[in-house]
């Protein structure tokens, strides 16, 4: 099929992404997975879709496209990063900060740190496969990143201004690009209440009646919620 089509990578890469092979869900009914698994239990005839993480590129993107701050600007220079304090390495905090991961520049002995962990290929030798590892540092991470916490609090905005009314609802579709079921509502909103509460217990009696306090503490509680969608793996993985 290359030969046939003028060596065109394109073409081929079309053929491959168009196909149902390529195009198929990972979840089957009960007896699909009970059938695929007696005859292929590896998945090397493709039966079904196997589960994969998002790259280092495309999941750096993700966050900032879902918390609304991602730069549409194209070309242009690559985007300076920095060390900061703690270790970690951050794209320089300017007004480009938030462009594509195409964008970042790589160091060898200075690498993004979030790009770093998810596997992004270093540059000192050629990559001709990329690796893809599970590892509890990527965990820690996407929790307690500066790049996340901030991504988080951007979402948060984001949700509060396209759906004050309801944002968790809000929040699940943005985040997962569906609908929020009963289920998922209800540990949302559980979780959304105890971090108000952990909130307002770090507040003297007095406060905790005031407005703003109140206020305070809810959305603080929602940019924790947020941040937990980012964690997912529903967010994290394809399948």
């Amino acid at each position: 099929e290359f030969v046939r089509n003028g060596w065109s990578i394109k073409q081929l890469h079309r053929l491959i992404l168009t196909s149902a092979a390529w195009r198929q869900h990972s979840k089957v009914s009960d007896q699909h997975q009970q059938a695929g698994l007696q005859a292929d239990p590896q998945n090397r005839l493709l039966w079904k879709q196997n589960i994969r993480r998002l790259e280092a590129e495309p999941l750096r993107d993700a966050v900032l496209a879902v918390s609304g701050t991602l730069s549409p600007q194209m070309h242009g220079p690559s985007q300076a990063v920095q060390r900061q304090d703690s270790g970690e390495v951050i794209v320089s905090g300017d007004t480009q900060q938030h462009r594509r991961s195409i964008y970042v520049s790589i160091l060898r002995l200075n690498p993004e740190t979030m790009l770093e962990i998810f596997d992004q290929p270093t540059m000192s030798v050629n990559c001709v496969q990329r690796n893809t590892s599970t590892v509890s540092t990527q965990a820690l991470a996407i929790l307690n990143s500066d790049g996340m916490n901030r991504a988080a609090v951007a979402f948060a905005e984001r949700v509060l201004k396209d759906q004050p009314a309801d944002p968790i609802g809000c929040a699940v579709e943005i985040a997962f690009c569906r609908p929020a079921t009963d289920t998922e509502r209800g540990i949302l909103q559980n979780f959304a209440d105890e971090q108000t509460a952990v909130y307002l217990q770090q507040r003297t009696e007095p406060e905790r009646q005031q407005p703003e306090v109140l206020a305070a503490a809810h959305r603080s509680a929602l940019n924790d919620l947020c941040h937990m969608l980012l964690s997912a793996n529903e967010f994290v993985y394809l399948d």
